[in-house]
């Protein structure tokens, strides 16, 4: 599978990490993560999101474990 990078342009226009007002950016409405590492990890995935969706399954499957906890 091809990885799908996002260039910096398209991240600042979609405002996923900065927002260009005092509003929140996209990033923040996902961003529960309570180390420093979870929150690396999960700007990764942002800066470099899956286009196989094998991956993307098993995400949303360890995700909800987590979820239920």
């Amino acid at each position: 599978m091809i990885p799908f990078d996002i260039d910096s342009q398209t991240l600042s226009d979609l405002e996923i990490f900065e927002s260009a007002a005092s509003e929140r950016c996209i990033f923040s409405f996902f961003d529960f993560t309570s180390t420093i590492g979870g929150k690396e990890q999960l700007r990764s995935f942002f800066n470099h999101p899956q286009s196989d969706i094998q991956i993307i399954e098993e995400r949303e499957r360890s995700h909800s474990i987590f979820a239920k906890v």
